[in-house]
């Protein structure tokens, strides 16, 4: 039961998590940038590449454009503006949940 509660926690947390990102990038289409913009302004609360995967996916979707989200967090990756500390802590919580 409690096992249960936390995934629901982690998920609704996931969700909503995506959602503010979502926001974040249609409001602010500000071209190359915004996306790293998005990253130093939520870095505390992309606690998952996976969340920021599926963000991006989703504003692509909405402006009918390419899913272009692989190579912009490999790009990002790369340049060492992922969160890593967070998204190792956070797979590590999940991972030790069950």
């Amino acid at each position: 039961m409690l096992t249960e509660d936390i995934s629901n926690a982690v998920r609704k947390y996931r969700d909503d998590c995506k959602d503010m990102l979502v926001e974040f990038l249609t409001e602010h289409k500000k071209g190359g940038n915004m996306v790293a913009d998005c990253i130093m302004r939520y870095k505390e609360e992309i606690v998952d590449i996976s969340i920021l995967k599926k963000s991006l996916q989703t504003y692509y979707k909405i402006y009918g454009l390419p899913d272009n989200s692989s190579q912009v967090i490999n790009y990002y990756k790369k340049k060492g503006i992922l969160p890593q500390d967070t998204i190792k802590t956070f797979r590590a919580f999940r991972e030790a949940a069950g």
